[in-house]
């Protein structure tokens, strides 16, 4: 049986994922909260949480920051394999009961693969996590969070293909293909869920989501929420993979490169899809309805 999880640690505390985190796990007001930065001060974290600065690139910086702690949600974002696995070796070090690596995506079990190798840092902390479960037994154990892209941040941010503000929609090939897609604050909730069934979520993949739809179903429900015309253009995400890869060949790494991989994958079902089977109920996460999703768009029309 599992410890109970009482002392968390969070790195990333201030970026995408990290405040939904934070917030989830503050508000149930049962966890002791670490945050670690690379500097104290930069941000205002709450006065109920211990800040911790950390140097990333030291192993010992890291086991001592989270020494004592039962889990460690990492919510950073890193091209660096070393600083990857360093982090893992820490925690075991540390004596971290539960790991969550910043994996955050679409399904592990479909998008580790070579031909895609924005995912190549997330496949090697996998691998590498598995084999520290095993060398040292219940001791350690970790978690990932499978939830498509982010619904709320990919709208607002542009990165999924809508641009609310100026009406208008780049579809990456047909737009046809049905992906999960998580709301922020559901992501919170699937790290507080896994941490509070941490028998249930021990060593494996956690799949959650707010919806499953399309690019063009999700167009449909923007126009019927904001109305008025929408400028539609079409995006060869085919032909944008293939340049990338071509980058990649010639040593090219850079976030450019790899970043359009993730929109391009989600045209392909056979790396997004909907999950076979859902830890919704699991982890307290509501699908949400079209009217939600209107909801949605107009919120972030208005913002």
């Amino acid at each position: 049986m599992a410890p109970e999880i009482k002392n968390v640690a969070i790195a990333g505390a201030a970026g995408n994922v990290g405040p939904h985190v934070l917030k989830a796990l503050m508000d149930t007001k049962k966890f002791n909260i670490t945050i670690l930065t690379r500097k104290a001060g930069s941000h205002d974290f709450p006065s109920s949480c211990t800040v911790k600065e950390v140097d990333y690139e030291s192993l010992d910086s890291l086991t001592a920051a989270l020494k004592g702690q039962d889990a460690f949600v990492n919510c950073t974002s890193n091209f660096d394999p070393k600083a990857a696995t360093r982090v893992v070796d820490a925690a075991v070090a540390a004596g971290v009961y539960r790991y969550i690596p910043p994996d955050f995506g679409i399904d592990p079990n479909k998008a580790h693969v070579p031909e895609l190798p924005v995912f190549g840092i997330k496949a090697l902390t996998r691998k590498y996590m598995e084999a520290k479960a095993q060398e040292v037994g219940d001791k350690f154990t970790w978690t990932i969070i499978a939830n498509g892209p982010f619904l709320d941040w990919g709208i607002r941010s542009t990165f999924m293909g809508f641009d609310v503000k100026k009406k208008k929609i780049t579809y990456f090939n047909d737009g046809d293909n049905v992906v999960p897609y998580t709301n922020l604050p559901d992501v919170g909730k699937a790290v507080l869920g896994s941490l509070t069934n941490p028998d249930d979520s021990a060593n494996r993949i956690i799949y959650v989501h707010t919806i499953n739809k399309s690019q063009k179903q999700l167009a449909q429900l923007a126009k019927e929420a904001i109305g008025g015309e929408w400028e539609e253009i079409k995006t060869d995400m085919d032909a944008v993979y293939a340049q990338c890869m071509e980058q990649i060949k010639k040593g090219v790494m850079t976030p450019d490169v790899l970043i359009p991989q993730i929109p391009y994958a989600c045209t392909k079902k056979h790396y997004a899809a909907p999950w076979e089977k859902s830890d919704n109920a699991m982890l307290g996460v509501k699908e949400w309805s079209d009217e939600e999703v209107k909801t949605l768009f107009k919120q972030i029309d208005q913002e």
